[in-house]
């Protein structure tokens, strides 16, 4: 986790060095981004476009605040700019069934599926009920229902979520559909074409299951 944060910590101050006025090497910014404490944050950058009244007019100081505060008024927002952040330095994973998912992996893999599978079914039943939202516009509709790390990842393969969405099997019970669904957009974390994340997450979940029962 220390690695992930400091990867996510210097991501963030240097997506918020480009769009406040920033600097790279802020410590200050830096200490409030790891803490993830969006009041911290909010502080930090509202105190950093204060200190430019010299340099820079009233008006775009103003319009810096009323950016600052749209963005930490409405937490969907503030996600987005996580995930652009993180995406900028995280480099891309080759597609399809050429990736491949360890053994150790395996139980990763079953608890991303069931953690998905609440919230894609909710998904799929509010889908059903407004059609014409799109899958973005969904995951903001029900993300107070789910934990921020599951709706993080949803917006993050909305894309994707949506594409495959269209080519859940017919003729199945919503159950079904729902972890047909939460399996294929787990396994796009290993970058598994459908049909493979499908069978690892097969695998996965009996391996679970044969390692609860052995102990």
């Amino acid at each position: 986790m220390y690695f992930l944060d400091l990867l996510w910590a210097g991501a963030f101050i240097t997506e918020t060095a480009i769009k406040f006025w920033g600097s790279a090497l802020d410590r200050e910014l830096y200490d409030a981004a790891r803490s993830r404490d969006l009041q911290q944050i909010e502080a930090v950058l509202v105190k950093r476009i204060l200190a430019l009244t010299q340099s820079v007019s009233i008006e775009e100081i103003r319009a810096e605040l009323e950016q600052i505060q749209s963005l930490f008024s409405r937490p969907h927002k503030y996600r987005k700019m996580h995930i652009e952040a993180l995406r900028k330095v995280i480099p891309p994973g080759k597609a399809g069934r050429d990736s491949k998912i360890t053994l150790n992996e395996y139980p990763e893999l079953a608890v991303l599926s069931e953690e998905l599978l609440p919230a894609i079914s909710k998904l799929l039943a509010v889908r059903k009920l407004a059609p014409k939202q799109t899958t973005s516009q969904t995951i903001e509709f029900i993300h107070r229902e789910f934990s921020q790390h599951t709706t993080d990842y949803l917006l993050e393969h909305s894309q994707y979520l949506e594409e495959q969405s269209k080519r859940i099997p017919k003729n199945t019970t919503p159950k079904s559909r729902a972890r047909w669904l939460a399996d294929v957009v787990a396994g796009r974390r290993w970058k598994l074409s459908p049909s493979y994340a499908l069978k690892m997450c097969k695998r996965a979940r009996a391996l679970v299951r044969k390692r609860s029962l052995t102990g």
